[in-house]
């Protein structure tokens, strides 16, 4: 499955009035957004790239061996576990904890020795975040 980032810088609308008409002053090239490529990466290689690892095959295989474990152990799929790591991992960094992406997802697949039918990941990434948040250590 390949995600997509594209950056997309849009220009200030000078001229334009709460209705969205446009005003004489302004002309109308200014209204057009810049266009800007696209890159596809897979979520291995987003989550790679986001912890700073851009490239690095190793830790690409990684977060693909991790994320198709995790995606067998819990309802949620690889998009939706990407998200919620990602997210708990800039929650952690709001409140001053620091912890890689491929750190987080190791820890979340050490829970379980064996298959647990219908864990949801939301929960336990939750209270992952909750005992990191008062103190406790990975």
């Amino acid at each position: 499955m390949k995600i997509y980032i594209v950056p997309v810088v849009f220009l200030l609308l000078a001229g334009c009035s709460d209705s969205g008409q446009q005003s004489a002053e302004a002309p109308a090239a200014e209204a057009q957004p810049m266009a800007v490529a696209s890159t596809p990466l897979t979520y291995p290689e987003a989550l790679a790239s986001l912890d700073g690892a851009s490239g690095d095959t190793v830790k690409v295989n990684r977060f693909t061996s991790l994320l198709s474990q995790l995606d067998e152990t819990f309802v949620e799929d690889e998009k939706q576990i990407s998200d919620m790591t990602v997210r708990g991992q800039e929650l952690l960094k709001e409140k001053g904890v620091s912890e890689s992406l491929l750190n987080i997802m190791e820890g979340m697949n050490q829970i379980f020795p064996a298959k647990v039918e219908n864990q949801k990941y939301a929960e336990y990434i939750a209270a992952y975040l909750t005992m990191r948040n008062k103190g406790m250590s990975h």
